[in-house]
């Protein structure tokens, strides 16, 4: 085993030898120039990194102004649509108040003609008693006169005719032919 310790032993010598200037400065050289192109590429890097972040927010600048003109856009046309139903609404409410005042003046009319139909049927009732009435005086005239024509008696006869000549509108057809034959009697 002590033949191995001897290659090891020649091993460190050689990496024990001191170096000199030339390979000292070569050596520094060579790592300034590594850090140096080291430098470059991160500022190679660094100048692409802030050209394409320059590119993507002007793209992205643009999109939010195109976002911005859109909902500009959508806002103006929201706020004409609503102007628009505003004024259907408007125009609706109107047209609810004029019909409104429409039906309570129909409403107004038809209490009116009610009360005139009300009016008009206590007349007619009325003038149908007094139809009645006057057609029983007629009637009762004419049993008079002819009462009066049976026994002679013209006088009786003549006053009769006269009060049934009053009534002479309440008659009936057959009532009006029974005057004028009692009539001729007297004439």
């Amino acid at each position: 085993m002590p033949e191995l310790k001897q290659p090891q032993e020649a091993a460190e010598t050689t990496t024990e030898q001191p170096l000199t200037t030339k390979k000292k400065r070569a050596m520094l050289e060579y790592m300034a120039i590594m850090f140096a192109a080291a430098f470059l590429l991160v500022a190679i890097s660094l100048l692409i990194k802030v050209i394409d972040m320059k590119g993507e927010m002007e793209a992205a600048n643009t999109g939010a102004r195109e976002n911005i003109a859109l909902l500009q856009k959508d806002l103006d046309a929201a706020r004409a649509e609503s102007a628009e139903l505003q004024t259907k609404l408007d125009e609706a409410n109107a047209a609810s108040s004029e019909a409104a005042d429409k039906l309570s003046e129909a409403e107004t009319r038809l209490s009116e003609a009610e009360k005139a139909r009300e009016t008009l049927e206590k007349t007619l009732e009325s003038a149908q008693k007094e139809n009645d009435t006057l057609s029983r005086r007629a009637q009762a005239n004419e049993l008079l006169a002819q009462a009066a024509l049976e026994r002679g008696d013209y006088a009786a006869l003549r006053s009769h005719l006269e009060a049934l000549g009053a009534y002479a509108d309440a008659l009936k057809d057959d009532g009006t032919a029974l005057y004028e034959i009692l009539r001729s009697y007297i004439d």
